[in-house]
């Protein structure tokens, strides 16, 4: 009996302790949940072992194990707080977010799962999308997927988003589709659809294998220096340029069959960057450790580190410049014919303005370059200009000619009734006849001699400038100063570093010259500004200039150096 009583009594007691808890769970605040799940995290972490004594990759697989149950621990909190409040860094679980910011967050979350957007930072959106890959919210990875390209167009259309933050999505998604393999097709697809870049490479397996249908996205995507404005303008011009470019192809290829245009295009490397490390859980099962688009891109998982490399090819330098060129001379075809340019632009004249990369082999780079100055260059581009729009029956625009004026006829008019009257102010003009008359009285009598007065002599102590006193007399050199100028170089009073310094130039070797003013620990601008100062005082001209960025000596000065240095009598 006495057993019976006490199993009862548990019994009440665990009942009530379980109604104790759903009641606290009903009344759990969203701050309170905030509190208990600090608590969480630091069971988690003592359950995980999470420390310093795990190598790289299995400190991964805990980061991404520790960023699931922290979301998922949280994701129904239902929060009503300010939307204010932003993120100053990049989060990657949310333990690193502060009590109001994570009450802020969820207080968006709400939006987010409804494409409202509201007022946030970005930081929170990014967030978001990597909650959604790692399929907190959703079940399936195909919802995962729908959800994240709407959410991702609902952003773009009520935000202006920055490269940085379409770069994080890109690299989102490719950590996804590469979790999710069978996802990949129709992943790509919308990529493609979305940012109009090539996602599997085929454009240049197009150009490899002589399609050049894609010949105007293979420009935009390579070109080196091109604008986004240059990409989506809308003149008529540009139009026609994008437009006529698989033309251009076709026949630069035809045309320069001998430098082999199609090899030359496709020179260039393989370049490879490490996908981002945001945690992101991988698909259970058989997985490809390398996933190949096409020949020219494909990704490779490396197993140290748990990450995903992208290998991608990349046009060389200055392949990269010769599509440019090929892009400005076709916009000049087209302009020409639309009657839009205002002067002839040549192949040449774009080669000078274009970077041809030099960080290449010089054969491959003059080879591009006599390519490009060919006269066969610039006929198959207007070829290929001429032949889009022969097909297209774009017609050529008319000229806008003036109309001519027809000459007036001569009118016999009389003036003597139309014409204003001429009115002259008598006084004025008396006023000028008597001092013109009082002038040339004046030249008559003498008052005003310029002959006499340039051959007087001043007077002593007066100048012949009127009010200028007490000037020194003009010495004048004898015959043969000059010489005696040059020949008396000892006068320059140079010191010993300065006449080794113009020991070493007198040799003609410039850099013996820059080696002795740095063991004199002097700058060899303020050596030259120096020599040349007193050169001018004792000499009336410099000793030292520039030529070709080499310091030399005057030439007229190099036969009297040794006078010079005082080391000839």
């Amino acid at each position: 009996m006495i057993c019976a009583r006490k199993n009862k009594e548990e019994m009440g007691l665990d009942e009530k302790a379980l109604n104790l808890k759903q009641i606290y769970k009903l009344k759990l605040t969203p701050e309170r949940k905030v509190e208990a799940f600090r608590r969480f995290v630091i069971k988690l972490k003592q359950q995980k072992s999470y420390g310093r004594d795990l190598n790289y990759r299995d400190y991964f697989q805990v980061d991404v194990s520790l960023f699931r149950e922290e979301a998922l621990y949280m994701k129904d909190l239902d929060a009503e707080a300010d939307t204010g409040i932003r993120l100053t860094k990049e989060i990657r679980c949310l333990e690193e977010m502060t009590d109001e910011q994570i009450l802020c967050y969820y207080t968006l979350v709400k939006c987010f799962r409804n494409n409202a957007m509201e007022r946030a930072s970005m930081a929170y959106a990014r967030y978001y999308m990597l909650e959604v890959v790692n399929l907190i919210y959703q079940e399936t990875p195909e919802e995962a997927y729908k959800v994240l390209f709407s959410f991702w167009d609902a952003l773009n259309g009520k935000k202006k988003v920055s490269a940085e933050c379409t770069e994080y999505f890109y690299q989102i998604c490719q950590l996804f589709m590469l979790a999710h393999q069978e996802l990949m097709p129709d992943m790509v697809r919308e990529l493609e659809a979305r940012s109009g870049r090539d996602w599997t490479g085929q454009l240049f397996v197009q150009v490899e294998q002589g399609d050049y249908r894609e010949a105007a996205r293979f420009v935009q995507q390579n070109a080196r220096l091109l604008k986004a404005e240059e990409i989506q303008s809308d003149a008529q011009y540009v139009r026609y340029t994008w437009s006529a470019m698989p033309y251009v192809f076709r026949a630069l290829e035809e045309k320069l069959s001998d430098y082999d245009f199609r090899h030359v295009i496709m020179n260039g490397f393989y370049a490879s960057v490490y996908i981002g490390d945001y945690p992101v859980k991988n698909a259970s099962g058989d997985r490809r450790k390398q996933v190949a688009m096409s020949k020219y891109l494909y990704y490779e998982y490396q197993e140290y580190s748990d990450y995903w490399r992208f290998w991608y090819y990349v046009l060389c330098e200055s392949v990269q410049d010769l599509l440019n060129v090929i892009r400005q001379y076709t916009r000049a075809c087209v302009r020409q014919h639309l009657r839009l340019s205002g002067g002839k632009c040549t192949a040449v004249r774009l080669l000078k303005k274009n970077y041809m990369g030099d960080t290449e082999q010089l054969q491959d780079v003059e080879h591009l370059k006599e390519m490009a100055a060919d006269p066969r260059f610039e006929a198959a581009v207007q070829e290929g200009v001429c032949t889009f729009l022969r097909e297209h029956e774009i017609p050529l625009p008319e000229r806008k000619r003036r109309k001519r004026v027809p000459p007036r006829e001569p009118q016999d008019m009389d003036y003597g009734e139309t014409a204003p009257a001429a009115v002259v102010d008598a006084d004025k003009l008396r006023q000028a006849r008597e001092d013109a008359d009082s002038v040339l009285d004046m030249l008559s009598e003498g008052e005003i001699g310029y002959e006499e007065a340039s051959l007087q002599e001043p007077e002593a102590g007066v100048s012949g400038i009127a009010g200028m006193t007490d000037l020194p007399e003009r010495v004048y050199d004898a015959p043969g100063s000059a010489e005696t100028a040059v020949s008396s170089g000892t006068d320059l009073l140079l010191t010993p570093e300065e006449r080794e310094y113009l020991r070493a130039l007198r040799t003609g070797d410039g850099k013996a010259a820059a080696k002795q003013a740095d063991t004199l620990q002097m700058p060899e601008n303020i050596m030259i500004r120096r020599i040349n100062e007193k050169a001018l005082e004792s000499l009336g001209d410099v000793l030292l200039e520039r030529f070709g960025g080499q310091v030399c000596i005057i030439e007229d000065y190099k036969e009297e150096m040794d006078r010079i240095l005082g080391e000839r009598p």
